[in-house]
């Protein structure tokens, strides 16, 4: 019993001893990734987004070295802030003047890293310290995806999770992602082409309004400079409707009575009636052409109206007035 406690004992020593030289060679490893000797050397950047101690520094996808500080500090003219990175890297693979550096995204969740981007083959002077003009800020993603946003509402999780990984792998550089990519954005929109179809259908109709309108603009305009007037003196004369509402209907009842009375009702016979007051149609005609001596008899008893000439009126002879059948006819002078 007491040997068998002891290899027990024995077994879990050697195991936490391997478990202690394998942790402390992966805090190694993260204090230190690459191999040989390293260099320091820092990057102007106008956003670091995303960048920490300890992100990886990376050559063609190769990890030469870490993240080792990351700095704000004031422009060199004076007029703004730049984010400084320091950093190290092998001293196999020099910075020099012609080399770019990039940040990039390391996964889904935010993480970047710092790519490398060797400068020409005819190489540059070395140097410790990369200006902004040769740098690539850090991109922010939720841009790209928040002016997506109506179209990733009609997707699948599916389709979105997709879409992010082809563009993640299109904005790291990966030329690989680009074909599934297209193939992805293809599939989008296939999936809208419904609405597609009914939004052009409806840009359509409104552009042939838009066209007849453009024709008789005039017109239009004509109209709703009237259909405003109209409104206009409505709306002024609001309190007169509602009067009209309220008093009108006893207003109509009592005329309506008054026209009963006098023999006008809705079944009244009016050709009926004309036969009766005038039985002899050529009498009828004659006593019409009677009127307007009787009007101008009754005017002159009234007294004569003011002239409408400016100049007065000119005296017709006797045989002007036969002609005219005793008619008051005025003649202005010139």
């Amino acid at each position: 019993m007491r040997a068998t406690n002891t290899r027990a004992t024995i077994t879990l020593a050697i195991a936490l001893v391997i478990t202690l030289v394998i942790a402390l060679g992966i805090f190694a490893a993260l204090r230190n990734p690459a191999g040989g000797e390293t260099r320091d050397y820092e990057a102007h950047l106008s956003d670091a987004s995303g960048l920490r101690v300890g992100s990886d520094v990376r050559l063609r996808g190769v990890l030469i070295g870490k993240v080792t500080a990351v700095d704000v500090r004031g422009t060199a003219d004076g007029n703004g802030n730049e984010a400084v990175v320091g950093f190290s890297a092998q001293k196999d693979h020099p910075v020099t003047s012609t080399t770019r550096l990039a940040v990039k995204y390391r996964n889904l969740t935010g993480e970047r890293f710092i790519e490398i981007q060797p400068g020409s083959s005819s190489g540059g002077t070395p140097t410790t310290s990369i200006p902004m003009s040769r740098t690539t800020p850090s991109f922010d993603i939720t841009t790209l995806f928040n002016g997506l946003a109506p179209v990733l509402r009609t997707l699948s999780p599916e389709d979105v999770n997709e879409l992010t990984r082809n563009l993640l792998g299109l904005l790291q550089g990966d030329d690989t992602t680009a074909a599934q990519t297209f193939g992805a954005i293809d599939r989008i929109t296939a999936n809208l082409a419904d609405r597609q179809t009914v939004i052009k259908t409806l840009i359509d109709n409104v552009t042939r309004v838009a066209n007849m309108i453009n024709d008789y603009s005039p017109q239009v305009v004509e109209f709703i400079l009237n259909f405003d007037l109209l409104l206009t003196k409505v709306l002024e004369n609001l309190d007169e409707f509602r009067r009209t509402a309220t008093y009108g209907p006893g207003f109509g009842a009592a005329t309506n009575r008054v026209l009963t009375a006098l023999g006008l009702s809705k079944d009244l016979d009016v050709e009926k009636l004309m036969r009766t007051a005038f039985q002899d149609p050529g009498a009828a005609v004659q006593a019409m052409g009677k009127l307007p001596g009787l009007f101008t008899g009754v005017a002159a008893l009234l007294g004569a109206p003011p002239t409408p000439c400016s100049k007065g009126a000119a005296q017709l002879p006797n045989k002007v007035t036969v002609l005219t059948g005793g008619t008051n006819v005025t003649v202005c002078l010139k």
